[in-house]
């Protein structure tokens, strides 16, 4: 259990970087972006794409929200583990009623579905999904784009190399199909919100002790 704490920890800090490697272009003219932006190990496309300046680029980025998806898929998968925990303590405590009683939950086992089966199941009713990615440009300068939506790569020049935040939203549908609407602004933190509500139950199950050094970390990272 604690190496799977310790693996959400990582992942969510990681996903929290903004995007800040650039490789400069050679020999471009004066009035096209110098930098790419490195999303992938893709050479740089000889290609001339759309000139804008725009504050936010919404674009997909299979990358991250696959990482997102992952994110929310470790979130829930910690229910397996704190179901064994208890079968082997003997504990007369339900941890799948438990989980259900949280929507948030509800929606990471969806999203995890998404990630593992393609989304076969429902069980928050919200039919979740995410959304492109929203990336901050407002300090990118002049940018020019380049996108190939059957392969879904895509190439971002920039004139100033200045670190790109960005987020992903949790959009919601009816059965229909009707209606979409956005859920979470930031699935990032909507998915830690949901991992911090097995923490009072981690607690509780007395999985961490602090009486090793390395339970000791994980109490004073999740709980101070």
């Amino acid at each position: 259990i604690r190496a799977e704490l310790r693996s959400i920890v990582r992942r969510r800090e990681a996903l929290r970087r903004p995007v800040e490697m650039f490789q400069p272009l050679e020999n471009m003219p004066t009035n096209r972006p110098c930098y790419r932006v490195v999303f992938d190990n893709n050479p740089p496309k000889n290609i001339t794409g759309l000139k804008y300046k725009a504050q936010i680029t919404a674009l997909p980025d299979e990358r991250i929200q696959d990482e997102i998806l992952s994110l929310a898929q470790g979130v829930w998968h910690l229910k397996d583990r704190l179901k064994q925990w208890t079968r082997v303590q003997n504990l007369n405590i339900n941890i799948e009623d438990l989980a259900k009683k949280s929507i948030s939950l509800m929606v990471c086992a969806d999203l995890a579905n998404i990630k593992k089966h393609g989304g076969t199941d429902d069980r928050s009713g919200l039919f979740p999904r995410l959304s492109e990615v929203y990336f901050d440009t407002s300090k990118s300068g002049l940018l020019e784009i380049y996108y190939a939506g059957g392969m879904k790569e895509k190439e971002l020049r920039l004139s100033k190399p200045n670190p790109i935040s960005f987020t992903v939203k949790i959009l919601t549908k009816d059965e229909k199909g009707d209606d979409e609407k956005v859920l979470a602004e930031n699935a990032i933190d909507y998915i830690w919100e949901a991992f911090e509500y097995w923490l009072p139950i981690i607690q509780r199950l007395s999985i961490l002790k602090d009486n090793d050094g390395e339970s000791r970390d994980l109490i004073r990272l999740l709980y101070s």
